[in-house]
């Protein structure tokens, strides 16, 4: 075995560093990967209000309406949020309070909204698969 394997043991399930921010701080943020398709957030940001459609969390795809970028339903990528705009310093896949929302539709490009302060997470009941 070497020392790497050691340090870093191999796990079953790779976690993002996002569901790691998540069991760590459990209500600043959520990991879309912990999310079923039809799951809906409901961001709100310093100026703006977003709702978000989960149409498969694997690869982050979403449905978001809201703010100025998005002022019909348009079909993106959550990027995640990023700690601020000029560090570049994105954490995929998640929404954490404090953070920068940054999402990806090829009708707009890079979207970065302002600072996250605080999300609504409705589940869809059909989904018994995960929480």
């Amino acid at each position: 075995m070497s020392l790497l394997q050691k340090i870093f043991p191999k796990k079953d399930k790779q976690e993002s560093f996002g569901e790691l921010l998540e069991k760590k701080n459990p209500g600043d943020g959520i990991s879309i990967y912990n999310l079923n398709k039809d799951d809906k957030l409901v961001v709100y940001t310093l100026y703006s209000r977003y709702e978000i459609s989960i149409l498969n969390p694997k690869n982050r795809k979403i449905a978001i309406q809201g703010g100025i970028a998005f002022q019909k339903s348009t079909k993106a990528y959550l990027e995640g949020s990023a700690f601020s705009l000029l560090s570049k310093a994105l954490v995929v896949g998640f929404i954490g309070k404090g953070l920068d929302l940054e999402v990806y539709s090829r009708r707009t490009g890079r979207v970065v909204a302002e600072q996250i302060k605080n999300f609504e997470v409705y589940k869809n009941p059909e989904n018994k698969e995960k929480k």
